[in-house]
């Protein structure tokens, strides 16, 4: 009920200003998820505005690519260097760790250690540091450009940065694979986090270690349920076994002044 006063709220205010300040709905529709300072009536116009466009994968994925993806991530709360993840103990780490040492002793020589939307790239070079010697290649996929080229200089023998938009491209590895999201698959339709997976099974040759930080209500929802903006809060642990995973690590942390929890998860696949 509450979520549907504010839509109609924002769907008020939303074609007031279409009439009367056209100029001001457009500086707020541009903001997208990316701003921090919006007005309690810009927020409920963003969502409704959001609602009319339609919240699919594509949208979303159009948001990340273009100016708005951009702000995000130049934003210093949101960054995610090296030294933001190593200290943040709730959104990422307990998966990040989990999955470091699956990682060390299931995943053989030669794999591909591959993050989907990697953003700054903290996660990533998180994980290099805690699996060193190991022959494993790490890449990272992000469908904007302007943040891809700012980790240029973190690109190596072992390491590589790339643009690349995982929902319509597939990905290919030629031995054992570890994939992980952070906050990623929350932006995407089910079918289309369906495809994405089985992409990644098909394209890969030996064993599949897939890692999870994402916010949930409940990890066997059938239906997707909105979360903020663009967002949805997923089924993920349905999904993942529907597709043949095994669960092999889960954590769920509420996060504080909200309903939704932080769901840390670790999956395996063997072909």
């Amino acid at each position: 009920m509450k979520h549907l006063v504010k839509l109609a709220i924002g769907a008020v205010v939303y074609y007031w200003w279409r009439l009367f300040f056209p100029n001001r709905l457009a500086a707020v529709q541009e903001q997208s998820f990316a701003s921090h300072h919006l007005s309690f009536l810009e927020r409920q116009v963003l969502a409704f505005s959001l609602l009319r466009t339609g919240m699919d994968t594509r949208t979303a994925s159009s948001y990340w690519a273009g100016a708005a993806g951009s702000r995000f991530h130049a934003h210093g709360d949101h960054r995610l260097t090296l030294d933001s993840v190593a200290t943040d103990n709730f959104y990422r780490r307990p998966m990040l760790d989990e999955f470091a040492s699956q990682a060390a002793t299931w995943l053989r020589r030669g794999a591909s250690v591959i993050e989907v939307g990697c953003g700054a790239g903290g996660n990533l070079l998180y994980l290099r540091s805690r699996l060193p010697g190991l022959g494993f290649t790490f890449v990272g996929y992000d469908i904007n450009n302007e943040v891809v080229a700012s980790n240029a200089e973190y690109n190596g023998t072992d390491l590589r940065f790339e643009m690349k938009n995982c929902f319509d491209t597939d990905i290919s590895a030629p031995a054992d694979v570890g994939l992980i999201f952070c906050a990623v698959l929350m932006y995407a339709q089910e079918k289309d986090i369906v495809r994405l997976l089985r992409s990644v099974v098909r394209g890969c040759r030996g064993r599949v270690l897939l890692g999870l930080s994402e916010p949930v209500l409940d990890p066997e929802a059938t239906q997707p349920l909105p979360h903020n903006n663009l967002a949805l809060l997923h089924g993920y642990r349905r999904i993942l076994r529907q597709l043949g995973f095994r669960q092999q690590f889960e954590s769920l942390r509420q996060e504080e002044g909200k309903d939704t929890f932080i769901y840390h998860a670790v999956f395996e696949l063997v072909r």
